[in-house]
């Protein structure tokens, strides 16, 4: 049995706009997997991932029109991140994602209940980012926004555990100076 060959994102972004049931489908097949483990590393529990997936589809049905992304897997990647961090704020603080969140944040001196999502604030963050060797770029990513473990971090670099939290320690710290030099006070 041949399975007929994945559409493209643009195939699949104009079934949205089409407002074709079959985009949701297709978009499941080809990134399913994916979102459902950026939700899974952050969450660790099956069912809040796969309904962490669920809702990434119903939020781009919702998106698709008007948004047109560039790259699905990377926009509805983001979604699946933010409906986990969701999930997170909703848990008890000692869950492993709180943790995360507080790691990221353990070297500013405030930070808001919510921090101001705004473009200008991506912007700054892709720039820093940019700027970082690609290493400490690669484990920022997938520490971050993944939420992959500091052991898979360090295996798939091949650093240890060690090695892998001062690189880290050593971002954070570098993009507070950044940030502060940008004008944005955390």
């Amino acid at each position: 049995m041949s399975f007929p060959d994945m559409l493209n994102d643009n195939q699949i972004i104009q079934l949205f706009c089409a407002r074709d049931e079959r985009a949701v489908a297709e978009t499941k097949r080809k990134y399913g997997a994916l979102y459902r483990s950026v939700a899974h590393n952050l969450l660790q529990d099956r069912e809040d991932a796969e309904e962490c997936e669920n809702d990434v589809y119903l939020r781009l049905w919702n998106a698709i029109p008007p948004a047109s992304p560039k790259d699905l897997g990377a926009y509805g990647a983001k979604a699946a991140r933010n409906l986990a961090l969701d999930v997170i704020k909703k848990r008890s603080a000692q869950k492993r994602g709180a943790e995360i969140i507080e790691e990221l944040c353990a070297d500013f001196d405030a930070v808001p209940d919510e921090a101001p999502d705004t473009p200008e604030l991506g912007r700054l963050l892709d720039e820093f980012l940019r700027g970082q060797n690609k290493t400490d770029r690669v484990m920022f990513v997938l520490r971050y926004f993944y939420g992959e473990p500091i052991a898979k971090i360090a295996e798939k670099c091949g650093y240890g555990d060690g090695k892998v939290k001062t690189r880290l320690f050593r971002t954070r710290k570098a993009l507070k100076a950044f940030l502060h030099k940008e004008g944005v006070n955390v």
